[in-house]
């Protein structure tokens, strides 16, 4: 009787703690989800190595046409809400980020 009294203890106590554990969990994630949602997402797109990739007997239009793609994801990430970045210049952000 004495040992079943101690082991339903035991059980009652690793549940009780079971449960403490995952409050905290849940508190400390959504704790991390709300910091997370303060931070604009950073991309960095590196337009010299990308023309610089090219061909040296690439075209004109061929370096323009790289460069306008390069713009549109750019353009695309800003849509999705990332700040977007190359080599410290800002090339586009959302329309909620201010920069200076």
């Amino acid at each position: 009787m004495f040992t079943e009294n101690i082991k339903q203890q035991i059980t009652r106590g690793g549940v009780l703690l079971s449960l403490l554990m995952s409050i905290h969990s849940l508190w400390e994630e959504s704790r991390l989800s709300e910091r997370l949602t303060l931070v604009t997402p950073i991309v960095v797109l590196d337009r010299a190595a990308l023309l610089k990739s090219l061909p040296v007997t690439a075209s004109i239009e061929e370096r323009e046409r790289v460069t306008q793609r390069l713009k549109a994801l750019a353009s695309q990430y800003a849509n999705e809400g990332y700040l977007v970045i190359d080599g410290g210049w800002v090339l586009a952000g959302p329309k909620d980020v201010y920069v200076r």
